[in-house]
């Protein structure tokens, strides 16, 4: 006797997707938007960021929905140095970024110092506002508001970032 699939757990999924910048983009998004448990698309830019003679990697992308969306599924960052938690809107509202652990250490900077970002319409500076553990990248991480990445002239297209809430696994037998 064959027996179907039962679902086991629920869990809560982020998954990357890159759609090309073209006419049709934003229907894309539209359409991923009708699809039973996404929760929420934004817009992330991720790239290799030049800090003097080091580099991180740089993610831009809608601070305030993807702190808020990381606490409602109870995954907020691990605050390591700075003043926790960190809020939703805190990283829209000034030029703050958040450094990963090895980015900290690769940089030498702490939450309160000060970076300068080099792009192609001159120095930016950004405070760091806090430290966090953050294995997303070996060379470590940066993260910003995509607000100030614009502002920046960094201009390429974001990336939409689609956050599925819910998935079901299965399991046989």
């Amino acid at each position: 006797m064959t027996r179907s699939p039962r679902p086991i757990s629920r869990l809560p999924l982020v998954l990357l997707l890159s759609i090309e910048n073209t006419s049709d983009s934003s229907l894309h998004r539209r359409s991923l938007k009708d699809i039973k448990g996404i929760s929420g698309i934004q817009a992330v830019r991720i790239i290799e960021q030049r800090v003097g003679d080091k580099a991180i990697t740089l993610v831009a992308s809608n601070t305030k929905e993807y702190i808020g969306q990381a606490a409602r599924r109870n995954r907020a960052w691990k605050v390591l140095n700075g003043r926790s938690p960190i809020q939703p809107d805190e990283l829209q509202n000034q030029p703050l970024i958040v450094l990963s652990e090895n980015a900290s250490h690769v940089l030498g900077l702490k939450a309160g110092d000060s970076i300068s970002l080099p792009t192609a319409t001159g120095v930016h500076d950004f405070k760091v506002r806090a430290v966090v553990v953050d294995y997303s990248s070996e060379l470590g991480t940066g993260f910003i508001d995509r607000r100030f990445y614009v502002r920046c002239g960094k201009t390429k297209p974001l990336t939409p970032s689609i956050c599925i809430s819910t998935i079901e696994q299965t399991r046989r037998g």
